[in-house]
């Protein structure tokens, strides 16, 4: 009987995911029943031969998910896997303390009223000079990956949720049917943001509460790609889209009648945010114009997502999968 499951979803990062196994291969497994699950999600650079480099040291178990996403990636593993007490979820470009099974075991054991849980996540900047722009966005829990709530254990309030980072479940979850919605969260050519964020909504609509527990504690490397401007535009445009896309699945309709007055409200709310885009090229100095671009650039892409998705009925996440396949 497996204790903990580890799963760690990739596509085309085998550095990053060289560097996590890295991590990984330090981590004492001593007394634990571990599975560490890496999907492939159809990569084509060298993320085979990494995986190979590791079987001999790590307890790992190769998983080839050819339909792109996440999601799908994930979904594939928990259909796949007979999974372990508990459900461990990170990512591949990550890094681990050394007593993180003993802590996971432990938290699970410790709050007998919790089924879902996440955990501290702090940055690791590359090794190069930090823009100020991405300091004072990371200050603002905007933009990258992290999540400190503070040293003390507490239920996370209903507008804050785990990275996805660091988030780990009983395996009853799981038992129960419960899976990603595979129309949204990363993919190569249409990434929307939203993967954790629509799984945690539906369990807290089945009456899960989600604890905060800080003793386990996940560093996040920060790619030297996510530091150009370029970069943060198009991320906060797809945070925006993945907060349309939460919202319309979750609702029966956006609109039920007046359909061309809430179409003509998106329409001029879309051009609004982009005046607001506009007006920060000359309305603050250039190392915060960045800073001032994430909410326009966010409501682009909330608009977007809306007008993009008109007409759209809510199904339950089961139904979307079987059309998606």
């Amino acid at each position: 009987m497996i204790d903990v499951t580890m799963l760690i979803p990739t596509y085309n990062n085998s550095d990053m995911l060289e560097k996590t196994l890295e991590s990984l291969s330090v981590v004492d497994f001593s007394g634990h029943r571990v599975e560490v699950a890496i999907i492939n999600n159809n990569s084509t650079d060298s993320t085979i031969s990494v995986i190979e480099r590791f079987s001999a040291k790590l307890p790992i178990s190769y998983i080839f998910e050819r339909k792109q996403g996440k999601n799908c990636a994930l979904n594939c593993a928990l259909d796949k896997l007979e999974l372990g007490d508990v459900v461990f979820f990170t990512d591949d470009d990550v890094t681990f303390p050394r007593d993180l099974f003993s802590r996971l075991k432990a938290s699970v054991r410790k709050w007998n009223e919790y089924s879902v849980f996440g955990g501290n996540v702090f940055l690791i900047w590359p090794e190069q000079e930090i823009p100020y722009w991405a300091k004072v966005l990371a200050s603002q829990g905007l933009a990258f990956s992290k999540l400190d709530l503070g040293s003390e254990a507490k239920s996370f309030s209903v507008d804050k949720n785990p990275v996805g980072t660091n988030i780990w479940m009983r395996k009853e979850i799981f038992d129960q049917g419960m899976r990603f919605d595979e129309t949204i969260g990363p993919r190569p050519k249409n990434r929307i943001m939203g993967s954790e964020t629509s799984f945690l909504n539906t369990l807290r609509k089945k009456g899960y509460s989600i604890l905060y527990d800080p003793s386990i504690k996940i560093g996040h490397r920060v790619p030297a790609s996510l530091l150009q401007k370029s970069s943060i535009i198009k991320r906060a445009f797809t945070s925006g889209r993945g907060g349309a896309r939460l919202r319309v699945m979750y609702e029966e309709r956006l609109y039920d009648r007046f359909i061309i007055f809430w179409l003509v409200v998106r329409v001029l709310s879309f051009f609004k945010w982009g005046g607001y885009f506009l007006y920060t090229f000359i309305s603050f100095p250039n190392k915060l114009r960045i800073v001032k671009r994430w909410k326009p650039a966010q409501g682009l892409g909330w608009n977007y997502e809306l007008i993009r998705m008109m007409g759209y009925k809510a199904r339950p996440i089961e139904a979307r999968r079987k059309s998606e396949r």
